[in-house]
């Protein structure tokens, strides 16, 4: 079961997009279907760049939204964040470094050892 909240399943559609965007565009370059599978620096490309994306979307259209309420007895101000976007309950600024992550461990173990930590 997906959980998100807000836009929150875009995070899984980028990265799943990257992925398989540069495996059809390997192929398709290099005229070999095993060549995405032969070389683990393409998963790492694919990470690295849902990332930047996903860095880009975090800043701009999935900013949180701070809004400042006053209550009119004390006066006070109180801060409320809105416009929150998560993928299993971790916010989207933080997939960034995750991605990375999943990324560089890649290109150290190859592909194989990232697939078998979600199967």
């Amino acid at each position: 079961m997906v959980i998100w909240t807000g836009f929150g399943f875009v995070i899984a559609v980028i990265v799943i997009g990257c992925v398989i965007a540069t495996e059809l565009i390997t192929g398709t370059i290099a005229g070999n279907d095993s060549f995405y599978e032969a070389n683990t620096w393409l998963l790492f490309f694919s990470f690295i760049v849902a990332a930047g994306i996903t860095y880009a979307l975090s800043k701009t259209i999935m900013a949180p939204k701070h809004r400042k309420l006053t209550d009119d007895e004390t006066g006070e101000e109180v801060n409320f964040i809105t416009n929150k976007h998560s993928l299993f309950f971790v916010p989207i600024k933080w997939w960034v470094h995750i991605f990375i992550v999943l990324g560089l461990s890649a290109l150290v173990t190859g592909y194989e050892q990232i697939f078998l930590l979600f199967t």
